[in-house]
């Protein structure tokens, strides 16, 4: 027995040293903000406040876990709006104050005098609307919302290899909601964070099903969002310049099915009925997105729920978009102007 457990820690130690256990899809740009979670997969380090990696931009988190400023008990005839979402919502590129959370809630100030609203940035980057989801689920009511704006679209298009986080290794054919929903996962994340060896494992396990080849074709449903001859690939790596079909691309499901993504706006929907808040959903746009229809644009049509195009706003304009997917600060002031107008003229709460 002795033995084993001296070999187990020269294992350990080994694979520490050598960072055998760091899977080829966890490192990733900003990953000093982030911290695994073993119900949300990663989530914003609480307090955090540095310049990060990737960009010249400061980036500061309150002590919720939210790049926004800390968040105080609500007061009477305060009106608050939640901003769920990924980077885009998140202001990844940005600095702190110029993400369209931020500047919605200037703008709303201006109208109405300050301290009558707040809007809450709780965007993460790469998040899926599984994820938003069960931060409302799970966190929703201690922000108290009068309105929640969702913003969702890419993430859940693209294959599950490309999660940001270190348990990617776990459940590689795993949508998002089957891979954070299950127990095992809960475990093995336990188990992961605390051992470099049980990484090794996992990773290792993870590379010879990749490379045995027992998936089928890979599924490439980027044209259904708008993005015909693109693949997640091409997308990843920002490569525009030759347009491919599916076959080469790593043979992998979606991060989100068609039916768990209808089936994520339907909770978000009971969620906020739940708490007594509004739903605004937002039709995302990217720099090379096509006006399309897709699940969402069909869920809120049936029923009833309100849906700010953002194909009107930034679609075809690249001086809006400072990369192929995130808008850049003027991108982000078009997209609040068009949130403020579009709450007036709908009469949502406010």
């Amino acid at each position: 027995m002795l033995g084993l457990l001296l070999l187990t820690g020269a294992a350990e130690a080994l694979v520490r040293a050598t960072h055998a256990d760091q899977c080829q899809y966890s490192s990733f740009p900003g990953a000093e903000a982030f911290l695994p979670d073993p119900d949300l997969g990663w989530v914003l380090k609480p307090g955090f406040d540095a310049f990060i990696s990737y960009d010249q931009h400061r980036v500061s988190i309150n002590s919720m876990g939210l790049r926004s400023p800390e968040v105080s008990a609500k007061q009477p005839g305060e009106f608050r709006v939640l901003c769920l979402g990924e980077s885009t919502t998140f202001g990844a590129g940005l600095a702190n104050g110029r993400d369209y959370p931020s500047i919605l809630e200037k703008l709303l100030s201006d109208k109405d005098g300050a301290g009558r609203y707040t809007v809450i940035n709780a965007g993460v980057p790469a998040w899926s609307s599984y994820q938003s989801r069960e931060f409302l689920r799970t966190r929703g009511a201690e922000l108290s919302p009068d309105l929640v704006v969702v913003y969702h679209e890419v993430n859940d298009y693209l294959p599950v290899l490309v999660r940001k986080t270190y348990f990617n290794q776990f459940g590689e054919m795993d949508s998002d909601e089957q891979l954070y929903g299950s127990r095992s996962f809960r475990a093995l994340s336990v188990l992961a964070k605390r051992s470099a060896l049980v990484r090794f494992a996992l990773k290792t396990k993870l590379l010879l099903h990749m490379r045995t080849g027992q998936y089928g074709p890979a599924v490439n449903d980027l044209h259904q969002i708008g993005m015909p001859g693109m693949t997640p690939n091409l997308l990843l790596s920002g490569d525009f310049s030759r347009p491919e079909n599916a076959e080469g691309n790593a043979p992998h499901p979606r991060r989100v099915t068609d039916q768990e993504r209808v089936n994520n706006f339907y909770k978000i929907n009971g969620l906020c009925k739940k708490m007594g808040a509004g739903l605004l959903i937002i039709h995302p746009c990217y720099a090379y997105t096509r006006r399309h229809e897709c699940p969402a644009v069909q869920f809120c049509r049936e029923e009833g729920v309100p849906m700010l195009e953002a194909y009107d706003v930034l679609g075809g304009r690249l001086d809006l978009f400072q990369d192929f997917m995130h808008p850049n600060a003027e991108g982000h002031k078009a997209l609040a102007s068009a949130l403020l107008e579009f709450i007036k003229q709908n009469k949502l709460p406010e």
